[in-house]
């Protein structure tokens, strides 16, 4: 959604932006999944001709250990395709967009039609759906900012998303439903609609606040230039020292657990994101 809000309309050359984009991604993507091969390699005993081969495999997905690099082939494919779409998006209508947006968010209710109504041998809407509808979203609600009109339309609103993030799921999740994943397709599918209407608010919520201070402006703009980082570093933490640290010596509060694991994993990052930074070419380690 970011990307769709900061990337269009598309005014480069698409081998400039294809060329500094896509660099961008795939210099840190080879060096922290060679960093997760290698702990793995002192950590479980794997052998170098072993690793050698996950390493050669990397242009066809994730190796062990850095699962969360899903999201950068996501990325990859994504700003592969915006210079093709931008062309579209440069000049589309804002009926045009609603007209994407609507047919798109119909295949993000599929989790919830099938628990309804069971799976389908034929997945219909499956080549219209993915993640290039948040980069439109993003772009629209950019170019098209959310207004409330009114405590009526607020309260409607409101309503609205707390039926699709919090009652709809929780009653799927609650049921006992033959042969269907809740977990999958309820809590970690980042393509139902529950997901798209979390981070639709998120973005209007940030959105619409009014940062003047200066003390604010400057952590998020430091924040904003290492966050890359710290998403490709957190979870090499988590899993390799917070998680097995937690699983010997579990906290009595759940709750608790995950908060301090998101404390330490995001303080832990960003300090060693901040050093690698200092460092000549840190920027292109951690993006």
């Amino acid at each position: 959604m970011i990307s769709g809000a900061l990337l269009f309309p598309v005014k480069q050359p698409w081998k400039q932006f294809i060329s500094r984009r896509i660099t961008r991604i795939v210099i840190p993507l080879v060096i922290w999944s060679a960093v997760a091969l290698t702990i793995c390699a002192f950590t479980e005993g794997t052998s170098i001709k072993e690793i050698a081969t996950r390493f050669l495999y990397l242009p066809l997905g994730c190796v062990k250990g850095f699962e969360h690099g899903w999201y950068l082939y996501m990325l990859i494919g994504i700003y592969l395709f915006i210079p093709i779409i931008g062309v579209w998006v440069n000049t589309a209508s804002p009926k045009q967009l609603k007209y994407f947006l609507f047919f798109w968010l119909l295949t993000t209710c599929s989790p919830y039609i099938i628990a309804v109504f069971g799976k389908f041998d034929d997945q219909t809407f499956e080549p219209f759906s993915g993640y290039l509808g948040y980069l439109i979203l993003g772009y629209y609600l950019h170019r098209y900012p959310y207004k409330a009109r009114g405590i009526k339309h607020l309260s409607i609103s409101i309503i609205f998303l707390v039926l699709l993030i919090v009652i709809f799921p929780a009653l799927v999740y609650f049921q006992d439903i033959p042969g269907y994943d809740k977990v999958s397709q309820i809590i970690y599918n980042y393509q139902s609609i529950s997901t798209v209407a979390m981070c639709a608010t998120i973005f209007v919520i940030i959105q619409n606040i009014k940062h003047t201070n200066a003390l604010y402006q400057r952590i998020i703009r430091d924040l904003s230039v290492k966050s890359f980082g710290i998403y490709l570093l957190h979870f090499i933490i988590i899993r390799r020292f917070l998680m097995p640290y937690f699983i010997e010596n579990p906290m009595s509060n759940i709750f608790v657990e995950i908060g301090v694991t998101f404390t330490l994993s995001l303080v832990v990052s960003y300090i060693i994101v901040s050093l690698i930074r200092m460092m000549p070419y840190g920027k292109y380690i951690v993006g």
